[in-house]
């Protein structure tokens, strides 16, 4: 199992895996799988919060529609909650 912590305060940095360090064996996908996979609890609502410190990165998670820009000094905010477990 996983243990998410009671008050939050979660960061990570998570990059897009490159075409040659994929492998279909596990699962991973091109231009979806990443280094630090995310795993998040289920009927729990989630506030991410991101930002950047040198150019515009992008934060997405395509399959629960989530998809938010990352802009130098600025905080972009979204809510999720995901209803079932899935990938």
């Amino acid at each position: 199992g996983y243990e998410y912590p009671d008050q939050g305060g979660v960061a990570l940095t998570a990059n897009m895996l490159k075409d040659d360090e994929i492998d279909p064996a596990k699962g991973q996908v091109r231009l979806l799988s990443t280094d630090n996979p995310v795993v998040v609890p289920v009927d729990t609502t989630i506030q991410v919060l991101v930002t950047a410190q040198d150019v515009i990165h992008s934060f997405a998670m395509p399959n629960f529609g989530i998809k938010i820009d990352a802009v130098p000094g600025r905080i972009n905010e979204t809510w999720m909650r995901i209803e079932k477990p899935g990938v």
